[in-house]
Order: structure tokens, then sequence, then C-alpha cells
């Protein structure tokens, strides 16, 4: 009976470093897979456009307490 339970021990034992292993091989590829992704080229003369909405003000108006409620509640 002990040596059953030793071998069952054992095979399990093993099973759990293997697992560990292959966990181990599929997060060090991810993190490869990440690494190596290719950084687009931009042509020298690029530029980033950036189409803004509404209204633009240089300093927003009103009470502060009352802009942060309303963003709040939305």
């Amino acid at each position: 009976m002990r040596k059953f339970f030793g071998f069952v021990f054992k095979g399990l034992d093993g099973l759990r470093k293997v697992l560990h292993l292959l966990l181990l091989l599929v997060i060090f590829g991810f993190v490869v897979g990440a690494m190596s992704g290719s950084i687009p080229k931009l042509p020298q003369d690029a530029a980033l456009v950036i189409q803004p909405e509404g209204e633009i003000v240089e300093q927003p108006t009103g009470d502060p307490h009352d802009a942060a409620r309303y963003h709040r509640r939305h």
C-alpha cells in the first residue's frame, strides 16, 4: 500500500513539474512575442492630426464643484 501511494505521489509531483514548465514556457512565449512586435516606420514628414469637437476654451467657466458633480453622475 505504501509503495502504491509513493508511486502515485511521485507521478503527481512529476506531472506538476511538467505543467509548471509548460506554463512558464507559454508565459515566456507571450513576453517574447509581445517584445518582438515590429514598430511601424513613419515617413519623415508625418504629422498627427487632431480633430477636436465642441468649443475650445482656455479656462472653464462656472463652479468647479458643479462640474465635478456633473461628471460624477454621467
